[in-house]
């Protein structure tokens, strides 16, 4: 009943019912929706950590080309069962990073399914199976895959792994939203100032979208601000997204971002 229902009402009537039952949630991805949803000249999508699919659902609806990773088997489920009359969506049961493995533990959780990741960072944290390890640039060069509109990342700690792993002497992504978890990816050796370094050191502007800590998973997340410097995210609590276009989008994304929420400065109290 579920999937009819979701075949049914569109994804964009079943956000706003969301937003009325959570006021005051972000969703950044509606942000990316409306910068790149009228006339994108390329309309392909990389969806890293797909889970179910209420971030590529829109464009794949709208005719985009999209590639959708997801390593986790129940999760990947139902992803398969929201895209099964979607043709325009290929469906990729491994991870991505900065380096290819044949084999890497992947971990489950029963207390939420949005905390699956090749990191194990929470008690409830099980491994439940092996999945292949590849890069974004192997992974575009294979599929023939040269221009994306949209680069999403959401790996619960693997995110600048991920971005490591493209080719970035080929054309860059439009539009990149990729998480961010100090608490998690200080396991890795990293947090948000070099995903920030990064993206920015290949030509992007950022917005940084910033949550309340997280007081528990398989809850509802508060979101907190916008702001535009990474020095105003420091610590190990804080989480959120980074939103990174170049600079003939970069007016737009303010103009966009702004209707969502305020965008504080660096001088904002």
């Amino acid at each position: 009943m579920k999937m009819l229902l979701q075949k049914i009402i569109p994804a964009a009537w079943r956000k706003k019912w969301y937003h009325l039952k959570h006021p005051g949630i972000i969703e950044e991805v509606d942000i990316a929706w409306k910068l790149l949803s009228k006339g994108d000249p390329d309309q392909v999508m990389l969806d890293v950590g797909a889970h179910f699919g209420g971030s590529l659902e829109a464009f794949a609806r709208a005719g985009w080309r999209v590639f959708a990773f997801e390593p986790d088997p129940k999760n990947r489920q139902k992803l398969l069962a929201l895209c099964q009359d979607l043709p325009n969506v290929k469906i990729e049961p491994i991870a991505l990073s900065d380096k290819e493995l044949e084999a890497m533990p992947f971990f489950s959780s029963n207390v939420s399914t949005g905390i699956s990741s090749l990191l194990e960072f929470h008690p409830s944290h099980e491994a439940t199976t092996l999945v292949p390890v590849t890069t974004l640039e192997k992974y575009c060069r294979e599929n023939g895959v040269r221009r994306i509109s949209f680069l999403k990342t959401d790996t619960e700690g693997y995110d600048l792994p991920v971005l490591r792993g493209f080719d970035w002497s080929q054309p860059h992504p439009r539009f990149i939203l990729s998480e961010f978890d100090n608490h998690k990816t200080k396991n890795l050796g990293y947090d948000v100032r070099e995903q920030v370094s990064l993206l920015e050191g290949n030509g992007y502007r950022v917005l940084i979208s910033e949550w309340h800590p997280i007081e528990e998973y398989g809850k509802i997340h508060k979101w907190r601000r916008f702001v535009l410097d990474v020095s105003q995210v420091e610590g190990e609590r804080v989480w959120g997204n980074v939103l990174a276009v170049k600079a003939a989008d970069w007016d737009a994304l303010l103009k966009i971002a702004a209707r969502f929420g305020k965008i504080e400065t660096a001088t904002s109290t």
